[in-house]
């Protein structure tokens, strides 16, 4: 699996695409995951006084939802490869 292109996977595996999402959302901290608590308990015991942290910690939350929905994307988005190789073997 090379992540450097769209490799289109959820054409042959919806259900198994369906799952990595569910599973991408639970590791980003989607509110009906127990993941949300440990953010959300996170977040709770940095004080006021300690800006800097909660500016490091949120950096980290929005850095690790994006590169996991980008990972989602790379994998199961886009053209198929084997479509593509097919269609392109039948116009020749």
């Amino acid at each position: 699996v090379n992540l450097n292109r769209f490799q289109g996977h959820s054409a042959g595996h919806p259900m198994v695409a369906f799952l990595f999402l569910l599973a991408s959302l639970g590791l980003a901290a989607f509110p009906i995951t127990p993941s949300f608590i440990g953010f959300d308990v996170l977040f709770t015991h940095i004080r006021p006084d300690q800006p800097v942290l909660a500016t490091i910690a949120a950096l980290c939350f929005v850095i690790e939802g994006l590169a996991l929905v980008r990972i989602f994307a790379r994998l199961f988005l886009g053209p198929h490869q084997r479509e593509h190789r097919s269609a392109l073997l039948r116009s020749l």
